[in-house]
């Protein structure tokens, strides 16, 4: 559940992880919000995002930051069926084992750099080498031989499933057929990185002023542990944002407060991580207050080389415990 004030024409869709920008591109959030009357766009986004390096990412506020930024090689439609992005176009091989990608042209970097497929290679090699310890490195596991080089098993990257034979086309080849392959694609661990910016900046490539993107908006300021503001990118490749120029995202992770910034206009938009609990009944009760359905999936596991999660007859008690039915 959350709030949009009266102001705003349409429920701002949310999809995946609670997308806050409204643009035309897949799976950024599909419907448009008439805020023409407000350059900037304030909104909550609770925390400090631990990281905007997508190759590390893993959190909810990350994401929401990338997914605005960057693009992919395909993208969500409204029916949540991969389409094109990044890439133009795309063929599957008879045996659906491979897949030959057609990088889109004229898609410029922020800095005006064209887009190549070797940004692909260089960012999915990155992810899955062992060294970068990134916690999605399994999303590419379908390729050939990837599993085994992120092991260790493999050190030449060469005999992994990911070749580039020219600056538009990028061919993977599986180890079997996966339906779903096309809807991983999608998600921001598999967004393309600049290699020349990686080794230039180091572990600061995502600082504000070094940051290179390719999505609708771009990094403009970083005050960490404050707000992030990201604006418009005028060379963007496909359907300009149908919002504001550009978003404010503040971090305040205390409810009372984001309620009550809200409530004073401060804020624009607020999600449910900014009503309080016991100001739910009222706030259901306000005129901008909207509900929708939201992409989510949490779960609680157990570690099970600590007591008590070690005795499997606690673990079938805690099971046996959960209305399922209910949830």
């Amino acid at each position: 559940m959350y709030i949009i004030p009266k102001t705003l024409k349409n429920l701002l869709s949310v999809l995946c992880f609670l997308l806050f920008i409204s643009c035309g591109s897949g799976n950024k959030a599909t419907e448009s919000v008439d805020i023409s009357r407000k350059d900037t766009l304030n909104i909550n986004i609770g925390t400090e995002p631990p990281t905007l390096d997508w190759s590390l990412a893993t959190d909810v506020t990350s994401f929401t930051i990338v997914e605005n930024i960057m693009d992919g090689l395909a993208a969500f439609d409204e029916k949540y069926e991969p389409v094109p992005a990044l890439a133009r176009s795309w063929q599957v091989s008879e045996d659906g084992r491979t897949y030959t990608f057609k990088i889109r042209e004229k898609v410029l970097w922020t800095d005006g750099v064209p887009l190549r497929a070797g940004d692909f290679l260089y960012s999915w090699k990155r992810l899955l080498q062992p060294e970068t310890a990134g916690s999605y490195a399994y999303f590419l596991f379908d390729i050939k031989n990837a599993r085994k080089f992120n092991s260790g098993e493999i050190k030449d990257f060469g005999k992994v499933g990911i070749k580039v034979p020219d600056e538009r086309t990028l061919i993977i080849t599986l180890e079997r057929p996966r339906a779903y392959f096309l809807s991983l694609v999608t998600f921001m661990s598999t967004f393309p990185i600049r290699k020349d910016i990686g080794e230039k900046y180091g572990t600061r490539w995502t600082e504000a002023g070094n940051m290179v993107t390719l999505g609708p908006y771009r990094l403009k300021e970083w005050k960490h542990h404050k707000e992030v503001l990201i604006e418009e990118y005028g060379d963007y490749w496909g359907e300009r944002p149908r919002s504001a120029k550009k978003v404010k995202m503040i971090m305040n992770e205390n409810p009372v407060s984001t309620l009550a910034l809200y409530e004073s206009g401060e804020l624009d938009f607020l999600d449910s991580k900014g009503i309080p609990l016991l100001e739910v009944p009222r706030v259901k009760k306000l005129p901008d207050f909207r509900q929708s359905m939201v992409f989510r999936n949490n779960y609680i596991g157990f570690n099970t080389q600590k007591k008590p999660f070690d005795n499997p007859l606690v673990r079938n008690a805690f099971a046996s415990s959960i209305d399922r039915k209910t949830l």
